[in-house]
């Protein structure tokens, strides 16, 4: 301990007597006439974007690629570049040209909680020796401070370097640097720990845990007492200033945006752009977010406590953005991203006063909850959702009412996000369209109920240990109450996995009312048999038969049951882009046999149609009149 001491003292005294003065800029002009003119640095005055924007962008070309952050120090910046190894490049002036830099022997990134970053100078912990490192202004190597012994993982340093956070195996504890005294904050029992800041002027930690089943979690913890602190927003990318907190949050598969303060009320953020990307800027007392257009990027500036949208400006090409912080004294918002056009890392440095934007339209509102849902959205939707099923002769479900008759061995979610269920209802509006009405109301009445539900959740979880999929994108099944029903997750994939889902239900007609399918079997290779179980169909890895000439099955799915495979092929031959699944001359088989069964099924042999299900057949099925 005393060692420990004696590190910090001697860190005070460097800093305090050693260090550049803080105060004063490398680009203090002197008073004689002869000082030189400010260097060029990273500015491009012939940017495109400057010209575009009427000098509300700057643009700052790195050169090349490899930084990966920047972060404010001082009045400078900071640059951080490398992959395995991490080089601090310090910049200055309206130029940003370089002053000083090092090559640090290990990997560091300013999110993580041992990094401090200030016109003192940079701390950051070293994992191969363990040790706190101290820089000064000029990134000269001041001190290190050896964590003890027994610590585990990496530690978290309070912005004033002068409280140090670590773990042990069994428990956190804290360091007073002045004083050197060490003492346990909070007794736990995990696995692995890590810290991942500190908040709100360092009175909250933040850390996440794993125990010994690999489960994880994300606390809040009291700098004062260790005691867990109230935690809505489950795993979060949290951002922090005195009081005032946002978080980036997934709530299912919907994105949130929260704004929040210790003392007062949760709301949410909804940003007018949609596909955004979310960056805080507490210093501002904003939020920016950038949202792919058809011809570029919208970047936007959103106040945190009015909601409203006060800056806006449209940039040219899809940009991804690494790195944002704020200048409040300048009005001016910094962005590190990579630039397409040139394929270098670059430097966009926006003052938003040059775009306002006066929408007067507040973008906050209610945090949301599955207890007490958006009662009036989920009311416009579930309208949607009666007008969609009454044009195709079906029922549509959702919220709660999507979850009340479940297949054996499965369990639901139900989701009550309304823009989640706005996006799914307008996809799965779109998959019943492909078919057509006559198609699905044919196939909803020929059920021995006469009636097929649709189901929209959030998630299903089938039990592995009875031979069902673990988590599948939807599952179709007759209920306890004789209806037929098609259980279907919302995202990405609703589309897709209704074309699967649904030719079950088709299959079913066909095979009730002709012989197509009877001898599937014989269009498989000599010697294929299924797995008849789901579970052993896992352990498949002979991927023979999916590729080439001799591909005779879209995927190993298709191998585990004849109704799977066949499931499969109309899944697939529902998309765009899958020519290559039916180029050989099983898939062709196989494909031809299914639509000849839905023909002839659904009284379509003299249709002069041809279907989207048949768009990849070589020979068309499409009625030619007699020849």
């Amino acid at each position: 301990m005393k060692r420990i001491i004696a590190l910090w003292l001697a860190a005070l005294l460097l800093l305090c007597g050693c260090a550049a003065d803080p105060d004063r800029s490398p680009t203090d002009a002197s008073s004689d006439p002869t000082t030189p003119v400010e260097p060029s640095g990273f500015y491009n005055p012939d940017s495109a974007a400057e010209a575009a924007t009427g000098g509300a962008i700057q643009v700052y070309d790195l050169g090349h690629t490899g930084y990966y952050a920047m972060a404010p120090m001082g009045k400078d910046a900071l640059l951080f570049s490398g992959t395995n190894h991490t080089t601090l490049t310090k910049v200055t002036g309206d130029n940003l040209y370089a002053v000083e830099a090092v090559n640090l022997s290990c990997y560091i990134s300013p999110s993580q909680a041992a990094v401090g970053i200030s016109d003192k100078g940079v701390t950051y912990f070293d994992p191969d020796s363990r040790e706190v490192v101290f820089l000064d202004v000029s990134l000269k190597e001041v001190s290190r401070i050896a964590l003890p012994a027994d610590s585990a993982w990496e530690p978290a340093l309070s912005a004033d370097r002068k409280t140090l956070y670590y773990c042990t195996t069994d428990g956190l504890r804290v360091i007073d640097l002045d004083s050197g005294m060490d003492k346990l904050l909070k007794e736990m029992d995990f696995s692995k720990a890590e810290l991942l800041g500190l908040h709100c002027s360092g009175t909250v930690l933040e850390c996440a845990i794993v125990d010994e089943h690999g489960d994880r979690e994300q606390l809040f913890l009291s700098t004062q007492t260790g005691e867990t602190l109230a935690n809505p927003l489950a795993w979060a990318s949290l951002a922090t200033t005195d009081s005032t907190w946002f978080a980036v949050t997934m709530d299912g598969i919907y994105q949130r945006l929260l704004i929040g303060s210790t003392e007062g009320e949760t709301k949410a953020l909804t940003p007018v752009d949609e596909g955004y990307a979310a960056f805080p800027v507490l210093e501002m007392n904003g939020v920016v977010t950038a949202a792919p257009q058809e011809a570029g990027t919208t970047l936007s500036f959103y106040d945190t406590a009015s909601g409203n949208r006060t800056a806006m400006v449209a940039l040219e090409g899809s940009l991804e953005f690494r790195s944002v912080w704020g200048d409040r004294e300048n009005s001016c918002v910094w962005l590190m991203l990579s630039d397409p056009k040139t394929g270098n890392d670059t430097i966009y440095r926006w003052n938003i006063a040059q775009t306002p934007c006066d929408e007067g339209v507040s973008c906050l509102g209610p945090v949301y909850t599955r207890e007490a849902p958006d009662a009036a959205g989920m009311a416009a939707c579930e309208a949607t959702a009666q007008q969609i099923g009454q044009d195709y002769g079906v029922e549509i479900l959702i919220g709660e009412a999507a979850v009340q008759v479940v297949p054996a061995d499965y369990r639901l979610m139900s989701e009550y996000q309304i823009p989640v269920l706005e996006d799914s209802l307008q996809m799965l509006e779109a998959a019943l369209a492909r078919f057509g009405s006559s198609i699905v109301s044919d196939t909803a009445e020929s059920t021995s109920s006469g009636a097929l539900r649709i189901c929209l959740v959030r998630s299903l979880e089938g039990d592995m240990s009875t031979g069902y999929v673990n988590d599948p994108f939807g599952v179709q099944f007759r209920g306890s109450d004789g209806n037929v029903y098609i259980i279907l997750a919302v995202g990405e994939t609703l589309e897709q996995s209704f074309c699967h889902q649904f030719f079950h239900v088709v299959e079913t007609r066909v095979m009730s009312t002709c012989s197509a399918y009877d001898n599937w079997n014989k269009l498989n290779p000599a010697g294929f048999e299924y797995d008849n179980n789901y579970a052993l169909n896992l352990q498949r890895t002979d991927a023979t038969y999916l590729e080439g000439e001799q591909r005779a099955f879209i995927d190993f799915h298709s191998m585990s049951f004849p109704t799977e495979d066949r499931a499969r092929i109309m899944e697939y031959a529902m998309a765009d882009g899958q020519a290559d699944c039916f180029q050989s001359e099983t898939m062709q088989a196989k494909l031809r046999q299914l639509c000849l069964g839905i023909r002839e099924a659904y009284g379509l042999k003299k249709s002069t149609e041809t279907y989207p299900w048949e768009q990849y057949l070589t020979e068309s099925l499409a009625y030619q009149g007699k020849k």
